[in-house]
């Protein structure tokens, strides 16, 4: 087995087997009692599998997809996917792709993570995921890991374990296709070739940027991680790719592209977005749009619109679509209003706020040259961070420490979890001055620090999904 950090857990025979043993009598469990659950229930049971583990290969999971009959159903529905995946800016642009489809018919949205509660990671109709049918749609995804066939596949007659990510990817698309979604929006969880939302076919397949992250895993230049994420082409399909990729990453998709022999859609090249002063001009092959600024990063947009516009030329689809420019203003609603929680989200509990999950090298050089010139202007504001100690630790906090004036580092008490000592070691590395530095034991602290200290200045809270659901807890306990 491996973690998200990729290093291999060793056990003994006896630890292994003990360790197969628990897992077994969970399951079991799960499937005898899991329908009358409650979602809290099943989230213990999903956090004792942990969602930090990973065992890479799509067979288990995809043979799990088999026994629900979910290849089926999507292969009689012709239902059509698009994937996202990417090193930043996957949510942002899944979501806005499904909230302006959204318009037109059901969609399902699958992302990761959530936030402030689990129901966020699966939505139906532009709402998060009922507890009844969360909790339905869990049960059929463990039912069928005790479902056996007879047939070829080596794994027919076996009792199949899943990773957290992979119970929850299959929950998500049984519910999509329970709400009969002639349109599902998945954003890809890490790489894409090995993960489970790829054991699916997509029509679209979107790749926002391409950066360093997730190293130990994916690999640890650009070439090799677009190699992971290029691994979402199917045949035939069309690809999306957003400005932010190298040329010599651009190059690796672009050979896994043709292989598929499947269309490419480049921005800079077929398509374009141009934020002006008071609006947003969108430059595409199915036509022109000028529309509302965006309230998502503006380096989501671009690809958002022109897989958008793509999902209307498809023939699946397009009975039930007017012709892309006559949808101005669907997707105008759509750009104006929506944004996610934790992408420069202005917090409403006390002035001068903001929360964002920048949590790598890329994302945190965005957030200072674009987002907090567009909030702040030339003010310098207070950092308030937590980060995974999986994470470019270092690497972000040199790209962040010459834009803020104090810093608050706080501890996160996760098994990925990194201590403040460490941030506060990388900020004195820096430069930065120790009076300028206070370390505490959690966001919570050093957030109420960080407010007790100042007068008016400008907070902005970083560093990771963690970071920022720890930081909003805390801010609602002021209300």
């Amino acid at each position: 087995m491996q973690t998200i950090g990729g290093d291999a857990i060793e056990l003994s025979a006896p630890e292994r087997s003990k360790l197969e043993a628990e897992r077994l009598a969970a399951a079991q469990e799960a499937c005898a009692q899991g329908a009358t659950w409650s979602v809290a229930q099943w989230m213990d049971y999903l956090n004792h599998i942990n969602p930090e583990h990973m065992e890479l290969g799509l067979e288990r999971v995809r043979e799990v997809a088999i026994r629900m009959g979910l290849m089926a159903v999507l292969k009689v529905s012709k239902t059509t996917i698009v994937t996202v995946a990417g090193t930043n800016g996957k949510g942002s642009t899944a979501t806005l792709i499904a909230r302006a489809m959204g318009q037109f018919m059901p969609v399902g949205l699958f992302t990761s993570p959530h936030l402030l509660k689990f129901n966020e990671r699966i939505e139906i109709k532009c709402e998060p995921i009922s507890d009844e049918a969360l909790v339905a749609a869990l049960h059929q995804v463990v039912k069928a890991q005790f479902a056996l066939r007879d047939n070829s596949s080596p794994l027919a007659g076996q009792v199949i374990f899943l990773t957290y990510f992979e119970i929850v990817t299959l929950a998500a698309m049984d519910a999509f296709l329970m709400a009969h979604c002639p349109l599902i929006v998945l954003e890809v969880g890490l790489g894409g070739r090995l993960d489970s939302t790829n054991i699916f076919d997509a029509a679209v397949a979107v790749i926002t940027s391409i950066g360093l992250d997730h190293m130990k895993v994916l690999g640890n230049t650009t070439t090799a991680i677009a190699g992971e994420k290029a691994g979402i082409i199917k045949h035939g399909s069309t690809v999306i790719l957003g400005e932010n990729i190298d040329p010599a990453a651009r190059q690796v998709i672009l050979a896994q592209a043709a292989k598929q022999e499947a269309r490419v859609l480049a921005e800079g090249t077929d398509f374009s977005a141009e934020i002006g002063a008071e609006n947003l001009r969108f430059k595409g092959p199915q036509g022109n749009l000028t529309l509302s600024l965006p309230q998502v990063p503006f380096g989501c947009v671009g690809p958002a619109l022109a897989a958008i516009s793509t999902l209307f030329t498809l023939p699946e689809l397009s009975v039930r679509l007017p012709q892309f420019r006559q949808a101005r203003n669907e997707i105008d609603a759509a750009v104006a209003m929506t944004k996610l929680l934790g992408r420069m989200t202005k917090a409403p509990q006390v002035k001068n706020l903001y929360l964002d999950v920048a949590h790598n090298v890329p994302a945190a050089k965005h957030l200072v040259t674009h987002e907090l010139p567009e909030h702040l202007g030339r003010v310098r504001p207070w950092l308030v961070i937590g980060m995974l100690k999986d994470k470019d630790v270092e690497g972000v906090l040199e790209a962040l420490a010459p834009h803020f004036e104090c810093f608050y580092v706080g501890s996160l008490h996760t098994e990925r979890g990194e201590s403040s000592e460490r941030l506060r070691a990388a900020l004195l590395e820096y430069g930065v001055a120790p009076e300028d530095i206070v370390a505490g034991d959690s966001i919570a602290e050093v957030l109420e620090r960080a407010l007790n200290d100042r007068t008016n200045e400008t907070i902005v809270v970083v560093g990771s999904f963690v970071t920022v659901a720890e930081a909003w807890d805390y801010l609602c306990s002021l209300v």
